[in-house]
């Protein structure tokens, strides 16, 4: 008995060296159906899905339409934005070509499984929703509005993105905002612009707000990635945006940094650590490509 107890422990245990280990399935979120609905970009068509009625696209498929899809192992991110030549926007010599297949299958019937994700994606600097499809990474084609104009033409049954000039589509609508507020009442409302290498800063200044004031500044990469400064700042008070009147505004030569001089008040109950606590003005320094404030140093005045 013992001889036999020692054979089936050592069988056993052989089995359980050559069976594969079996993996967790994936979480099923959703799926993708066969739809008629064509996608285009500047009038070329491209790959879509239905997902809950609504249409997506394979983000790495963009890189055939005048787009950057970076991928970050490390971080696992994916990063969505325009394609640049020379810091000029690109676009493509030869658009790719996508034959549409005959639709054999009833529309809205389920084409695969969409599985969630740990990939956190972005387009133009923006987290978005996405997810996975067979292994590609789907996006929802109205999340692209952020590189031109979206539309729906429900006759033809095409959603189609007409390209247009990402820093323009991100700072027109905000200079109409301020130039609204100004008419309905915050007179002493102004805004300015800073252009440099890598893209365009718009600094806003509000009068008539809750608090008396406010100031926001956006800066917009050539290629449409946008980075609230403010977000960069801490809070104190009611918010970075309330304490924030940058001057002595400038760019490095090339582009990348942005720095600025700013007061800080004082007041009581600021929160331990996170940068400036002292009453004073401050010089900060932001890294504008990387989206992040290098310093917030008080200066001598």
């Amino acid at each position: 008995m013992k001889r036999l107890l020692t054979y089936l422990c050592a069988l056993l245990l052989c089995l359980a060296c050559t069976l594969p280990v079996r993996a967790w399935p994936a979480r099923v979120v959703d799926y993708a159906l066969y739809t008629d609905i064509v996608a285009k970009i500047d009038g070329h068509p491209i790959r879509s899905f239905n997902i809950n009625g609504k249409t997506a696209v394979v983000a790495e498929d963009l890189r055939g339409y005048g787009f950057w899809v970076l991928w970050n192992a490390e971080a696992r991110t994916l990063r969505i934005c325009r394609a640049l030549r020379d810091g000029a926007l690109e676009t493509p010599v030869n658009w790719p070509v996508v034959e549409s297949e005959p639709l054999t299958h009833r529309i809205g019937a389920r084409a695969k499984p969409v599985y969630a994700t740990d990939i956190v994606t972005y387009t133009a600097g923006s987290r978005v929703d996405s997810f996975n499809c067979g292994g590609e990474t789907l996006v929802w084609f109205d999340d692209l509005a952020p590189f031109g104009s979206v539309v729906w033409d429900p006759d033809g049954r095409v959603i189609s993105l007409t390209l247009g000039d990402p820093v323009r589509l991100a700072l027109d609508p905000l200079i109409a905002d301020l130039e609204n507020w100004r008419a309905a009442g915050g007179a002493g409302s102004s805004y300015e612009t800073y252009p440099c290498p890598t893209g365009t800063l718009l600094v806003r200044r509000f009068t008539g707000t809750p608090h008396g004031s406010s100031t926001n500044m956006l800066y917009v990469r050539n290629n449409g990635d946008r980075v609230w400064i403010n977000d960069l700042l801490p809070n104190y008070v009611w918010g970075s945006g309330y304490y924030l009147s940058p001057d002595e505004i400038a760019f490095d030569e090339p582009g990348y940094r942005l720095s600025f001089l700013t007061p800080v008040p004082g007041a009581s109950g600021w929160p331990e650590g996170g940068g400036a606590q002292e009453p004073g003005k401050y010089k900060c320094v932001v890294d504008v490509l990387n989206g992040t404030l290098l310093s917030m140093e008080k200066t001598a005045n």
